[in-house]
């Protein structure tokens, strides 16, 4: 079957859907105890274009090996997750005065009726209605620490959000109203893009393969990444494995360790290169340069607790006041 039949276009009547009920959905996260699905917020993600989650946690995420995080929790008013509830049902009554556009609150889920695309599923929240320009919004209230992604425009991560739900639902355009650090106030319009589905479609595929064979993705190097691999191999068994004969593997332990020399060469010629600047500084503070400066100055003076005197006069302290902290797996190479 060719790629643009797997591709929902403008041309049909009705977009190919399946509702499903979401009214007893639960957080359980054996996979046999639900029906895994890849949506909207996951496409990302599943590309490995996500800034905030790696594939590999994704892939334990739908594996059912690692539950919400708590941070995502919708309850607790410390959290994102809570004040994006909370706001968007005004960015969307924003969105609507500003714009004139009927929008309908609509809170369904929606499965992809092809059986090409078993994955494929997706959380509508709003709809624009008798509208033939745009379908659908999605409003978002975004943190300080995240407006920097959205300087140059819509971020691909959300991009790719928006394009699953135009698979999903056979729509031709979607609105973003999005409020970036509580003060900013934007409407972006994303339309329907073949080109781009079909690359969207054929990542989400090659993720699903994973999902398919039970393997998990190749770790990427991010944090998201690091935390997956701590989750999926928390413990270490005393065994030895041979990996002499693996080519891809030798190649890797062979970059790595040039790398890690080569890293450990420049930092000890960055901390030659600063004490050269810091001797020709002397006494002075600032040191200018056609391209910029140079700074070396006194810390303030701070006052902290000497805690090994406080043990040592009262080491009653200790037993009360023992926090027991995990240990962790460390690499090492040689």
């Amino acid at each position: 079957m060719s790629r643009s039949s797997l591709i929902t276009t403008q041309q049909h009547p009705r977009p190919l859907l399946h509702l499903v009920s979401t009214a007893a959905a639960s957080r359980l996260t054996a996979p046999e105890a639900r029906s895994v699905k890849l949506f909207s917020q996951d496409a990302a993600a599943a590309l490995g274009l996500d800034p905030d989650k790696s594939q590999l946690e994704l892939w334990l995420e739908k594996t059912g090996q690692q539950t919400t995080a708590l941070e995502n929790d919708p309850q607790d008013d410390s959290t994102s997750t809570f004040w994006r509830s909370v706001l968007e049902p005004i960015i969307a009554w924003r969105y609507s005065r500003s714009t004139g556009r009927k929008v309908r609150r609509y809170s369904r889920e929606v499965s992809h009726a092809s059986p090409d695309l078993p994955w494929m599923a997706a959380r509508i929240e709003r709809e624009v209605l008798d509208d033939k320009d745009v379908q659908l919004l999605v409003c978002r209230a975004v943190g300080a620490s995240e407006v920097h992604r959205w300087q140059e425009g819509v971020p691909v991560a959300m991009r790719l959000q928006v394009m699953h739900l135009l698979v999903v639902t056979g729509k031709h355009a979607a609105d973003v109203a999005v409020l970036l650090g509580g003060q900013q106030w934007q409407i972006h319009r994303i339309d329907r893009d073949e080109s781009s589905i079909a690359q969207l479609i054929e990542g989400e595929r090659q993720f699903w393969h994973y999902m398919d064979t039970d393997r998990p993705p190749p770790a990427d190097g991010s944090f998201s990444a690091g935390k997956a691999l701590a989750r999926l191999y928390p413990q270490d068994s005393g065994a030895r494995r041979d990996f002499r004969q693996q080519a891809g593997l030798l190649a890797i332990y062979l970059e790595l360790k040039v790398l890690r020399q080569a890293l450990q060469a420049k930092q000890a010629r960055a901390a030659e290169l600063q004490q050269r600047l810091q001797q020709a500084l002397g006494d002075a503070t600032y040191g200018d340069f056609p391209h910029g400066s140079i700074r070396w100055q006194w810390a303030q003076d701070r006052t902290v607790l000497d805690v090994e005197r406080l043990l040592q006069d009262q080491p009653e302290l200790l037993d009360r006041y023992t926090k027991h902290l995990p240990g962790e797996r460390q690499f090492f190479i040689s």
